[in-house]
């Protein structure tokens, strides 16, 4: 399958000459395409010859690595048809059999199951098997078996910030470019202060970065990358097995281009954090509806406070160079983030939406549902101190004025990236976005205040 782009025929080729920012990705670089599609494809095949009864312990053991080394060397676009097409035909064994098991009874949905949708999509990606949420999603969901939901999401948030880091790292050490050097030192900082997004693993990453030098401009490439690498490893080493394995395997860039993989990271960082606001304002809700409404306000502030440290995550975003960004953007028709299942559901779950009110697409919800709003103004009504009502209402916007900055801030970014250039979601780009960030989440408590005088 041939790499599809609508740029001129010679600016595609010529970005791989380089490697970093605006050029090709270290493993692109490192890549020798036959060898990496022999070398997965025999890995591949000796598997399947072990594995003929697709057991637990046979799925356990696939040959993660040799897949995703090809796919990163090539982009997923091109993988060789060859492995493509075993990785099809596994697909369809395994959904045949994973069909048993739930028919006799037994719990599926294998790490395998979920990954090999990413891997055969070139057809009909979309923006979920583009970054992998419905792995994230099986983990988030095994997890909360055993403890609460947002330690695991910042687990995984900040293995994919050491991630991000330690590529960008990688790449500083390939070249000396200054536009590496600063995504290398936006992405330092970016794990640095990553307790203001994942705080439940503040601890974790205070106890390895501790002696890490704060990074100043002017410090050596050298040795601003080794201190990413080393940073970002001993982080790593803080995270379960299982957690490194998912981050690893959920990046399948389409592209050869190392800018991609950033990108990537950051959207999944994004995606987790929609996640888990979504997640708190169901619980915000179910709280109330208990009238407990300190663990409403607490779960609400909490929410606010991670959106409102999203800019540190979209500075690692602006380091994307305009060109790199059209081509990744020519390769990902059909994998918009407007798909975001986390992101409608923070809309919908905040307020009743009118259709067509809008340009932000919301998920269909009951009449009967219940929204944020719709539980608050019915306490306040009957049943909430003066006190109490206005101490949520106060959360509230706090969370509201933080969730519009977040969607400005990605309205300037997309100006300064794309321009205005239609959306790949359909929409009209930076215009959508400019409309959709004058949407509130709260529309009645709007009415009442202004969201600036909403408490800190």
């Amino acid at each position: 399958m041939g790499v599809r782009t609508e740029k001129s025929p010679n600016a595609w080729p010529a970005m791989l000459q380089d490697v970093g920012v605006g050029g090709a990705s270290t493993c692109a670089w490192q890549a020798v395409p036959d060898g990496s599609a022999e070398k997965a494809l025999s890995a591949l095949r000796q598997w399947r010859l072990r594995a003929a009864a697709l057991r637990p312990d046979h799925l356990a053991d696939f040959p993660f690595q040799a897949l995703v080394n090809h796919y990163r060397g090539v982009g997923r676009l091109s993988a060789a048809d060859s492995v493509a097409a075993e990785l099809r035909r596994l697909h369809d064994s395994l959904v045949e059999a994973e069909v048993e098991t739930v028919r006799a009874g037994v719990a599926s949905g294998s790490v395998l199951a979920h990954w090999l949708p990413l891997s055969i999509d070139q057809e009909d990606g979309d923006y979920h098997t583009y970054i992998g949420t419905a792995l994230y999603e099986r983990h988030w969901r095994q997890q909360s078996e055993r403890r609460p939901e947002s330690e695991a999401r910042d687990e995984v948030m900040v293995a994919l910030m050491a991630d991000l880091l330690a590529t960008e790292g990688r790449a500083l050490m390939h070249t000396a470019s200054r536009d590496q050097y600063a995504r290398t030192r936006a992405a330092y900082q970016l794990l640095k202060q990553s307790a203001t997004l994942a705080p439940t693993m503040q601890q974790d990453v205070a106890d390895v970065s501790s002696g890490a030098p704060a990074v100043a401009d002017g410090t050596d490439g050298t040795a601003l990358a080794t201190d990413s690498m080393g940073l970002a490893a001993d982080v790593l080493a803080r995270v379960p097995d299982a957690v490194r394995q998912l981050v690893d395997i959920t990046m399948l860039p389409v592209t050869q281009l190392h800018d991609e993989q950033m990108f990537i990271r950051c959207i999944q960082i994004f995606e987790s954090l929609y996640a888990h606001v979504a997640g708190g304002l169901e619980r915000a809700i179910a709280a109330l509806e208990n009238d407990e409404a300190d663990e409403a306000e607490a779960v609400l502030r909490d929410a606010a406070a991670r959106v409102e440290a999203m800019p540190i995550l979209f500075r690692v975003l602006t380091t994307m160079p305009r060109d790199a960004f059209a081509v990744i953007r020519n390769h990902t028709h059909g994998r918009s983030a407007i798909q975001s299942r986390s992101y409608r559901q923070v809309e919908s779950l905040s307020a009743p939406r009118d259709e067509g009110a809008g340009p932000q697409r919301t998920d269909r919800r009951d009449d009967g549902d219940s929204t944020l709003q719709s539980v608050y103004l019915e306490r306040v009504e009957h049943r909430m101190t003066a006190a109490r009502a206005g101490g949520l209402a106060d959360v509230m916007r706090r969370l509201d004025l933080a969730w519009r900055t977040s969607k400005r801030t990605h309205w300037g970014v997309t100006l300064k990236v794309i321009g205005t250039v239609p959306g790949t979601g359909g929409t009209s780009g930076a215009d959508y976005l400019k409309q959709a960030a004058g949407i509130s989440l709260f529309p009645a408590l709007a009415a009442e205040a202004a969201p600036g005088t909403a408490s800190q």
